[in-house]
């Protein structure tokens, strides 16, 4: 199986579980199957300590994969999610 983007952002039933990686593959040990990439820096809420380490993911704990073509890609959506964050809470000047 290959992955059409080079950055994969993964949820998993486990609670604080997935991750953002690229360079994604799937590889097998002792027949359990896992999606293998580097953690990617930052998302939506700011930089992680697995930065740039190999991680592992279980198929089996997967709920949802989001395929995104590149890291600037999704750096550049991860930013436009916080732009509408922060615009949430700024007043509102003229409003009535």
């Amino acid at each position: 199986m290959k992955f059409e983007g080079q950055v994969l952002v993964i949820s998993t039933s486990d609670p604080g579980g997935g991750g953002v990686i690229q360079s994604p593959e799937l590889v097998e040990i002792e027949g359990r199957k896992f999606i293998r990439g580097t953690a990617v820096m930052l998302d939506n809420e700011g930089p992680k300590w697995t930065s740039g380490l190999r991680m592992w993911i279980a198929i089996d704990h997967i709920t949802t994969i989001t395929e995104v073509p590149s890291v600037d890609e999704y750096v550049r959506r991860c930013g436009l999610h916080k732009q509408r964050e922060e615009a949430k809470y700024r007043p509102k000047f003229g409003a009535k």
